[in-house]
């Protein structure tokens, strides 16, 4: 029983220090080079960004940049860069803005997307439904 209650009262721990454990992880991705491109990304996720410009951002080269983002992260930063797009898109269209009709079109030109073909594409193969459909049932929920 005293094993029992030893493993309890450290299961009881790791959960009371699992939060402060991922502040510290995310404040260390944050400060790493290769984070600092994410956050370039968000902030500039609307336009167009290249490979050159974001390992300018880091200081490497687009080659070296390339490679340890994609060993870094397990995706490529365009892979990246969409995964942003799209979760901005989900949330305004989450939001209600603008209204369902309308939705893909503005959301695809607010996201820095090519059009809303791309953002319905993206988006269906990302989430499993379209822009407009997401927005509705979201909608319908609330």
């Amino acid at each position: 029983d005293s094993e029992l209650a030893a493993d309890g009262l450290l299961l009881s721990v790791c959960e009371t220090l699992r939060p402060h454990a991922r502040a510290l992880a995310a404040t260390r991705e944050a400060a790493h080079p290769l984070g600092r491109a994410i956050d370039y990304m968000q902030a500039y996720f609307a336009r167009p960004i290249t490979l050159t410009e974001l390992a300018g951002a880091v200081n490497l080269s687009p080659y070296h940049f390339q490679r340890s983002f994609k060993t870094r992260f397990h995706v490529t930063p365009q892979q990246m860069l969409m995964a942003i797009r799209l979760q901005r898109a989900k949330g305004w269209l989450a939001a209600g803005l603008p209204a369902a009709e309308v939705a893909a079109a503005e959301v695809a030109a607010a996201g820095g997307l090519a059009d809303q073909s791309h953002l319905n594409r993206a988006f269906l193969r990302r989430y499993g439904t379209t822009p407009v459909r997401y927005q509705k049932q979201v909608q319908a929920g609330r």
